[in-house]
């Protein structure tokens, strides 16, 4: 509830009526009917949630422990990574052209990889690099065998994703148009069933959404979030989507969820993911530091 709200029911007896009160929504009259107090779950109820936490934990440590095992081997001087992978049991592979912005599978072009590759100064040919985090349980280390000079590829080569890019553009600005076009026939007081049917389109029935439910593209809920709340008649958007194609909604009703709707697994989710950005980054930064630095050893100091 919101704070008003919330503050004059938390504060009630059992059969108390009052108000008005006051908050953002206009003027409320409580009665509080009864109390029930939280209920914890037994042992038996939580095992499966606590197996799975477990599990979770445990692999978590597992992958911190490997990606520092990997940094203290790949900066042995004869490190080898042949035998590294076999140690580690990683998938081994060839990639014949890694491009500078693109990448190439199964690797793709994750940024930390990219600026490993192709940094400044970018990694030498026959040194071992990494590990490089690709996602939140995928790692790798690399080995550049040789780098070339970017050339232009001929036009027979290219054709095919030239032609597969124009027909995409094409079809995201008819899209695009179409979705204009289905607001405007809204906005004229149409029914968007009725509109979409005449294009074959199928409309999802009406709902209430959170702002994050993936079930919803994002570009969507921002949208809908950001439009104004319907006053006796439907708000209708329609949106270019980034990722191809349009999309048109109609927000028919709007409701405040509970405060703290999001769960602890999804705030403990975005937590691990930052600690593993977090690690990445020292690791990049002391991989960095042991290829750059120029050391000197004191004999007298080991005496």
């Amino acid at each position: 509830f919101v704070g008003p709200f919330a503050d004059a029911l938390f504060g009630m007896k059992v059969g108390e009526i009052r108000g008005p009160v006051r908050s953002q929504f206009g003027y409320h009259i409580i009665r509080l009917d009864g109390i029930q107090p939280a209920a914890g779950k037994t042992f038996e109820e939580a095992r499966a949630q606590l197996e799975s936490d477990l599990r979770r934990d445990r692999a978590t440590d597992r992958f911190g422990d490997i990606q520092e095992q990997l940094q203290s081997k790949l900066s042995e001087p004869n490190a080898d990574l042949g035998a590294l992978a076999r140690e580690f049991k990683l998938q081994q592979g060839d990639i014949a052209d890694y491009l500078r912005g693109e990448g190439a599978p199964p690797l793709g072009a994750a940024p930390a990889l990219q600026e490993l590759l192709f940094g400044d100064p970018p990694l030498t040919s026959g040194k071992l690099g990494g590990p490089v985090l690709l996602g939140d349980n995928a790692l790798a280390i690399v080995k550049v065998l040789e780098h070339r000079r970017p050339e232009p590829k001929p036009i027979a080569a290219v054709r095919a994703a030239i032609v597969a890019a124009i027909t995409r553009e094409r079809e995201n600005a008819a899209a695009s148009q179409g979705a204009q076009a289905l607001r405007a026939k809204l906005a004229a007081g149409g029914s968007l069933d009725e509109a979409a049917a005449a294009l074959g389109l199928k409309v999802d029935p009406a709902h209430f959404v959170g702002r994050n439910d993936p079930s919803i593209p994002l570009e969507v809920r921002t949208a809908v979030f950001a439009a104004a709340k319907p006053a006796g008649k439907p708000v209708d958007i329609a949106l270019a989507l980034t990722t191809g194609g349009a999309a048109v909604a109609a927000i028919t009703q709007v409701r405040t969820g509970p405060a703290g709707q999001d769960s602890q697994a999804q705030v403990e989710r975005v937590q691990e993911a930052a600690g593993r950005a977090g690690l990445a980054e020292a690791l990049a930064y002391v991989a960095e530091v042991r290829r750059t630095a120029s050391v000197r050893k004191n004999p007298k100091a080991f005496e």
